[in-house]
C-alpha cells in the first residue's frame, strides 16, 4: 500500500510539472521540456523585412518556430514598411514587400497544436519614424560637450555616416516599439500578460542553427531563467543582433537605449571619446552592465549562426565568420532554402565580402502574396469570398490564433503605407 501511494505521489508531481515530452507531435526537435517553465514566453521580431517570404521565413520555421513550439510563445512583429530598400555601402537596392510578414500567421498556426499562440503585427513608415524621433536625431547630431566636440557622433569610426546613424536609431525605434507591443499584451480575460522569457530577433536574417530560447551555450536548459544569451560572432566588441533571456535582461536591451543615452554620453566622454552611438559599443559600455546589475548573466553562444538577407535576394555568407563560409555551409544555406538556386558571388562590391545570390520571383507578385496570406489566416477582406473549388482545396483550419492582425494597403504618392487592423 505504501509503495502504491508513493508511486501515485510521484506521478502526480510529474504531471504537475509536465510539458509535452519529445515523443509528442508538438515537440519533434529533441529538447527535454519535462520541466516547469518560469512563465509565458514571447518571440519578438523587428526591423526591415528584406526578402522575408523567400529567404527568411523558411529558416525561421525550421530553426525558431519549430524548436520553440512546445513552449507556445506568443509572437510580436514591428516592421519598417518601405517599398524599396536603397541599399548601402556594401549592398544593392531591392524591393521590399511588407505583406510577406503576415505569412508568419500561417507558419505559427501550422506548427502548433490548438490553442495557437497569438501573432501580433504592426508597422512603421519613414514618416512615423521622423514624427517620433526628430528631436532625438537632432540631439544626436548637434549635442556637443564643453569643448565643442560632438557627444554622440561616432567620429572615431569612419564607416558611420549620417545614414548609418539614422539606421541605428531606426533599429532602436523598432526594438522599443515591438517591446511596447509585447508589454501591452493581454490575456483572454483582459488582464495584463507578463512574459518571463523573451527573444528579440531580426526580421532580415536566415537562421542557420536552431535557436531554443531556453538553451544555454553548454546545451543545458535555463529553466531557472537567470541567463541571457547572445551570439558569439560579429563581435565589435560584442554582437548587437539578437538576445534571448529573462524579462529583466531583455527589457533593458530592447527598451532602454534611448533612455540611457545621456548616461552613455557621460561614460564615453570619460573613457571612450569618439565612440558616440556606435551600436555594439553602446551595448558593451552601457546596456550590458545595466543587465548584469539586475543579476542576470550574459553568455555568448559559440555555435549560433544567422546570415543577413538582402532585399535583392543576396545573403551575407560570411556573417558568422570564416569557419562558416565554407562549401559545407554553402550546402547548409541551400538546405534551409529548399528549391532555391544560390550562387556565390565573391566579387560583390569588394573581395572581402562573399555574397550568395538567391533570387526568386514567385513571392514578389503582390496579388499572389496577398491571396496566399488571407488563405493562411482563414480570413478575407474587401468582401472577397472563396469559391467552392477554393474551399475544397483550402479546408478550414482547426487551429485559429486568438489574435490576428491583417493589413490593408494604402498609397500616398509613391510610398506604400500599411495600417494595422486587429481582429479579436
Amino acid at each position: 500500500m505504501l509503495v502504491v501511494c508513493l508511486v501515485f505521489l510521484v506521478t502526480a508531481n510529474l504531471l504537475a510539472f509536465y510539458i509535452p515530452n519529445p515523443s509528442d507531435t508538438n515537440n519533434l526537435w529533441g529538447f527535454n521540456t519535462q520541466q516547469q517553465l518560469p512563465g509565458p514566453c514571447a518571440i519578438a521580431l523587428y526591423g526591415l523585412p528584406r526578402s522575408f517570404g523567400s529567404l527568411v521565413l523558411p529558416s525561421l520555421i525550421q530553426n525558431v518556430i519549430q524548436p520553440n513550439a512546445v513552449y507556445r510563445c506568443d509572437y510580436f512583429v514591428y516592421f519598417h514598411d518601405i517599398i524599396r530598400d536603397p541599399g548601402g555601402r556594401d549592398d544593392r537596392s531591392g524591393t521590399v514587400n511588407g505583406m510577406e510578414v503576415t505569412l508568419l500567421h500561417g507558419a505559427v498556426r501550422k506548427h502548433h497544436l490548438a490553442p495557437c499562440p497569438s501573432v501580433t503585427i504592426e508597422n512603421f513608415t519613414d514618416d512615423d519614424f521622423w514624427k517620433a524621433r526628430q528631436p532625438l536625431m537632432e540631439k544626436i547630431h548637434l549635442a556637443k560637450d564643453s569643448k565643442g566636440i560632438p557627444k554622440f557622433i561616432p567620429y572615431n569610426h569612419p564607416t558611420y555616416s549620417n545614414i548609418s546613424i539614422e539606421n541605428v536609431v531606426k533599429m532602436w525605434h523598432a526594438q522599443e516599439a515591438v517591446w511596447n507591443l509585447l508589454e501591452s499584451s493581454q490575456t483572454e480575460a483582459g488582464a495584463p500578460k507578463h512574459y518571463s522569457r523573451i527573444a528579440m530577433l531580426r526580421l532580415d536574417v536566415i537562421y542557420m542553427t536552431p535557436i531554443n530560447i531556453y538553451q544555454l551555450p553548454n546545451r543545458e536548459m535555463d529553466y531557472d531563467n537567470t541567463v541571457a544569451v547572445i551570439p558569439n560572432f560579429a563581435r565589435h566588441p560584442v554582437n548587437d543582433r539578437m538576445i534571448y533571456g529573462p524579462y529583466e535582461a531583455v527589457q533593458v536591451w530592447a527598451s532602454q537605449r534611448i533612455n540611457r543615452l545621456e548616461q552613455h554620453g557621460r561614460f564615453i566622454a570619460k573613457h571612450a571619446p569618439g565612440d558616440g552611438i556606435h551600436s555594439e559599443r553602446f551595448l558593451n559600455y552601457t546596456i550590458f552592465p545595466a543587465i548584469r546589475q539586475r543579476g542576470v548573466l550574459i553568455q555568448t553562444h559559440p555555435d549560433m549562426c544567422f546570415l543577413r538577407a538582402r532585399a535583392d535576394g543576396g545573403v551575407r555568407f560570411t556573417d558568422c565568420g570564416p569557419r562558416h563560409a565554407t562549401k559545407n555551409n554553402y550546402q547548409a544555406v541551400k538546405s534551409v532554402l529548399p528549391g532555391r538556386s544560390c550562387q556565390p558571388n565573391m566579387t560583390h562590391v569588394n573581395r572581402t565580402i562573399v555574397l550568395l545570390e538567391c533570387y526568386e520571383e514567385s513571392l514578389r507578385d503582390s496579388e499572389k502574396i496577398t491571396e496566399h496570406v488571407y488563405w493562411q489566416q482563414g480570413c478575407f477582406i474587401d468582401e472577397k469570398t472563396p469559391s467552392p473549388k477554393q474551399r475544397k482545396k483550402h479546408p478550414t483550419k482547426p487551429c485559429v490564433p486568438p489574435h490576428i492582425s491583417i493589413f490593408k494597403r494604402h498609397y500616398t504618392d509613391n510610398e506604400s503605407m500599411l495600417s494595422g487592423i486587429s481582429i479579436l
